[in-house]
This record gives C-alpha cells, sequence and structure tokens, in this order.
C-alpha cells in the first residue's frame, strides 16, 4: 500500500484501528483509484486561452477538456470548470459519493488542490492535500 492511500485512509478514517477496517471494504478499493486519477486530472490542469486571454477550456491529463460551466464525466467524478476572464477553477465530486469516491476536490489557477471528506464541496476555504497525500 502507497503512503498516499495510507495517509488517505487515515485522514479518512481517523485511526489505525479503524484505517484497517476501512482498507477490507472491497469497493473503497476502486473510490480510491478514482480519487487518485482525479487529483493527477487536477494537477495537470492548464487553461486553453482564446482571444484576448479569456480562457476558452481547460486542458487536463488524459486528453479530457472541460468547457467552463458543463458538467463532465472522468472516472468516477463529476468535474466542473467555471471561467472568469483569465482566472479559473475546477470542483470534483463523486458521481456516487461513498462509491466512486470518498472526497470532493477543488482547484484554482494556483495549482492548490484542496479537499473535503464526505458530500460536503470542496472550495478555496477547504483544506489543501499536502505533498505526503499525492505520492
Amino acid at each position: 500500500m502507497t503512503r498516499w492511500v495510507r495517509a488517505l485512509l487515515t485522514s479518512m478514517c481517523g485511526s489505525a484501528l479503524i484505517t484497517t477496517a476501512c482498507m477490507t471494504v472491497d469497493w473503497r478499493s476502486a473510490a480510491i483509484r478514482n480519487q487518485r486519477k482525479v487529483i493527477a486530472l487536477l494537477a495537470h490542469a492548464r487553461p486553453e486561452a482564446a482571444n484576448r486571454g479569456e480562457i476558452r477550456r481547460i486542458i487536463l491529463d488524459s486528453g479530457i477538456a472541460l468547457a467552463p460551466d458543463s458538467d463532465q464525466v472522468a472516472f468516477g467524478y463529476v468535474l466542473i470548470a467555471h471561467v472568469h476572464s483569465s482566472r479559473f477553477t475546477i470542483e470534483a465530486r463523486p458521481a456516487e459519493p461513498g462509491r466512486t469516491g470518498l472526497f470532493s476536490y477543488f482547484l484554482d489557477e494556483a495549482g492548490i488542490v484542496r479537499f473535503e471528506m464526505g458530500q460536503t464541496q470542496a472550495s478555496a476555504t477547504s483544506p489543501p492535500l499536502g505533498p505526503a497525500n499525492v505520492n
């Protein structure tokens, strides 16, 4: 098990004993795989500019592009980009909370991925993912 998965489960479950119990639930492994893929997508997000420096769409890894204010499903998550002139944010929430993902994520043009557990939508004030959680 990678450090990232262990840290994610520990933060989600709260203790080593509960973390061990969480790991035995098979469907969570698919949710964790989805989360890892979505974090990688967000980490590679870059704006594609149109006229006058305004953002036309957000390009993610794996050939996925987000049009402003349109839902896009990838790896069990619903992704939506919000564009304001030359600034952008991306929200990612599980398509089926608890099954396809356990966390929601938020990213802005600063490149910091933020997260919230459960059905709470991540925002600019949510805690950032630390480097130990991404590896």
